[in-house]
């Protein structure tokens, strides 16, 4: 009922400033496009090559995770690399018993594991926002848990998203994959370079110059589960995401 009390006081702003002598025109499609909405709502925006994302650097952890959370490319499902971030305490039901966080996030080997910047123990801080007439790009120093800091990189053109991780020792950046979506399962393929997800005759493919490493954990959200994979190297880290139809990329990997 809150949400409708919001409603309706648009609705009735929107009436008082209506004017039916203002001709309807087509809103411009502005391409590439960056946007920082400030600390105080700590999104990101990118648009470039029909590639939109969406970056959370202070997330509310009982609905979103930090990092990369929504990575969409025109035409395709808004699902098959992700449309919503998976949060480990919900406030929302999901039919899994373990939950993760999942977003496209970077982070670091300790111990032999990798701690990831997808909550809010991490600390994201925007320090080049910029876009030319063919791709838009954000870079964010990361600081981790452990106090250790690191860089990433985000580029999305016509070619797809580019990430590169820099920081000492051995680097990571989470890849999810779309695994279910309540009614319809994806095809996964993995190798230790490339990761392709195929749903609804487009593949959403993850190839890396470092090692691709199941975690073996699913994590959920509104749109369905997800597989929680993540890319490793040492010092520096490469990712690049493409999106594409018919199957996109083949590469010859091993169904799992």
């Amino acid at each position: 009922d809150k949400y409708m009390i919001t409603l309706s006081s648009f609705m009735y702003v929107a009436y008082l400033l209506c004017d039916d002598g203002i001709p309807e025109t087509e809103c411009v499609w502005q391409e590439p496009y960056t946007c920082y909405t400030s600390e105080h709502f700590h999104k990101v925006f990118l648009q470039a090559g029909g590639y939109f994302l969406e970056f959370d650097t202070k997330a509310n952890m009982h609905y979103d995770a930090n990092g990369l959370g929504r990575v969409h490319k025109e035409g395709a499902p808004s699902v098959i690399c992700l449309s919503l971030p998976c949060c480990a305490s919900p406030n929302y039901v999901l039919d899994l018993e373990e939950k993760v966080n999942i977003s496209l996030c970077p982070g670091c080997i300790l111990n032999g594991e990798p701690v990831f910047a997808e909550d809010n123990g991490s600390c994201y801080k925007l320090t080049s926002l910029e876009h030319s007439n063919t791709n838009a790009c954000a870079v964010f120093e990361v600081t981790l848990p452990n106090s250790r800091k690191i860089t990433a990189a985000y580029d999305a053109d016509a070619s797809g998203v580019a990430i590169n991780v820099t920081g000492e020792g051995e680097v990571v950046h989470m890849l999810p994959a779309f695994a279910y979506d309540g009614e319809t399962a994806s095809e996964i393929k993995a190798d230790t370079k490339h990761l392709t997800v195929t749903y609804q005759g487009f593949c959403c493919s993850y190839t890396t110059d470092g090692e691709i490493v199941d975690t073996g954990k699913v994590g959920g959200n509104r749109n369905g589960h997800y597989r929680r994979f993540y890319a490793k190297g040492t010092n520096n880290l490469a990712v690049k995401i493409e999106i594409k139809q018919n199957g996109g990329i083949s590469n010859g990997n091993q169904n799992l």
